[in-house]
């Protein structure tokens, strides 16, 4: 009695490449689900890449052709012969159903890479003697690769959609607005994954700047993460309360405050307590790229992240680096933050400070090669805004801010003025309401 071996079950590899080659019009419906490197086998992903090389060329498609390409590219030997090609036609059912095969390899290679992903990081915990900020990079490392998983390609979507989807972007508001009008004329709002920065000497008004970014973000109802890695929260809410409530910086600090101003904080506070849960302050002194990226990312996972502020870029923690040089610490931080803003598509506001260049200059107005310590922030940056008083005296009430757009990816450079108000910790647009 003769006993004939069972053929093997025919796989979704099988399907996929037998549809191409019984039906060359279902190759493209199938290269929108998969790729080459989705196939487990790399003899698949080889004849997959060749059918699809064939069809881009202008090749027919069929069991011959493929066979021809493949000997001329000494790969033939290498996928097991034409008998290979022959096995995927005859273990394909239906041409037709080459999608559903392909969406099944899809979601085999995903749930491959999630395993690899795993693998990876229970190796490297057991094998690692990272610490601090490097096992924070490990864990958004993983966290970037699951999540890449999820997110269709770009490049996958056609052409033409591509154009009506630009089209269809126009209804939409080109970026979240700033918390002065004109401001946000110019650079025509906060856009995602733009890198903004704010510099200007001490004193000057940056971090009244950088909290009216946060807070007005709140106030539009989208989460704020304002990194303060040089003030306590507690400063930090003071400054918003006399900002909201207009009482008196100098009396808060002093505690000499009168009825009226016990009136207007409490109004105040209820204001700002309202929204605490999208008004997030992180006061840690300390802070690493890596850290505010798994703080933001938090964030972002539990609703919408319209901004995050980092007050201020020179006090983030570097990476070190043997050289010791300051300067490479300075651009690692800025390539970080912009590489941050741009992963989470969220507008990111890095507060820096200005070397004393402006201060030898005549009518002391800062100029981007101000920026201290690095060149790099302004490479990175979209938009880089100087900020500029008549006078650098925080108790002085009168002056003008001029906030100096002095480059703009998106258009023009403005010098924009405000009043500034520093008893209130606040600049208005309405230049009016100057206090003399």
């Amino acid at each position: 009695m003769t006993v004939h071996a069972l053929p093997s079950p025919a796989t979704n590899a099988d399907c996929v490449l037998g549809a191409m080659l019984l039906a060359p019009r279902m190759i493209d419906d199938i290269c929108e689900i998969i790729h080459g490197e989705d196939f487990r086998d790399q003899r698949d992903e080889i004849v997959f890449n060749a059918i699809v090389a064939m069809q881009a060329s202008g090749t027919p498609v069929d069991a011959v052709t493929v066979t021809d390409h493949l000997r001329a590219t000494g790969d033939l030997e290498r996928i097991g012969g034409p008998a290979r090609l022959h096995a995927a036609i005859t273990a394909t059912p239906s041409a037709a159903n080459g999608p559903w095969y392909a969406q099944r390899i899809r979601d085999e290679a995903i749930l491959r890479r999630v395993a690899e992903v795993g693998s990876r990081m229970a190796q490297m915990g057991q094998e690692s003697t990272a610490t601090g900020d490097e096992v924070l990079d490990l864990v958004n490392a993983a966290r970037a690769e699951l999540d890449a998983l999820t997110i269709v390609d770009p490049v996958d979507v056609p052409n033409e959609q591509a154009v009506y989807d630009a089209i269809a972007a126009l209804d939409e508001p080109p970026g979240m607005p700033t918390p002065w009008e004109r401001l946000t004329d110019v650079v025509a709002g906060l856009k995602p994954g733009g890198f903004y920065v704010i510099a200007a000497r001490p004193a000057v008004g940056k971090t009244i700047v950088g909290q009216a970014f946060a807070l007005d973000c709140a106030r539009r109802g989208k989460a704020a993460l304002l990194v303060s890695l040089e003030m306590t929260r507690t400063e930090i809410y003071h400054r918003m309360l006399s900002a909201v409530g207009e009482v008196d910086m100098g009396r808060i600090q002093k505690r000499r405050l009168a009825r009226t101003d016990h009136e207007r904080l409490a109004k105040a506070a209820a204001h700002v307590a309202g929204l605490s849960r999208r008004l997030v302050v992180d006061d840690r002194s300390s802070l690493s790229v890596s850290q505010i990226r798994a703080k933001a990312r938090a964030m972002k996972r539990r609703g919408e992240l319209g901004v995050v502020v980092v007050d201020y870029l020179g006090l983030v923690r570097p990476v070190a680096n043997r050289s010791g040089d300051r300067r490479v610490e300075v651009d690692g931080i800025s390539r970080g933050l912009k590489e941050l803003a741009k992963d989470l598509r969220v507008p990111v506001v890095a507060l820096a400070q200005l070397n004393r260049g402006s201060e030898a200059r005549m009518g002391r107005r800062p100029i981007m090669s101000d920026l201290r310590e690095s060149g790099q922030i302004e490479a990175d940056a979209d938009v880089v805004i100087l900020l500029h008083r008549d006078t650098e005296d925080p108790a002085d009430m009168g002056s003008t801010l001029h906030l100096i757009v002095a480059k703009n990816r998106h258009g023009p450079t403005r010098d924009i003025e405000l009043a500034f108000q520093g008893r209130f910790s606040r600049a208005t647009e309405d230049t009016n309401q100057r206090e003399y």
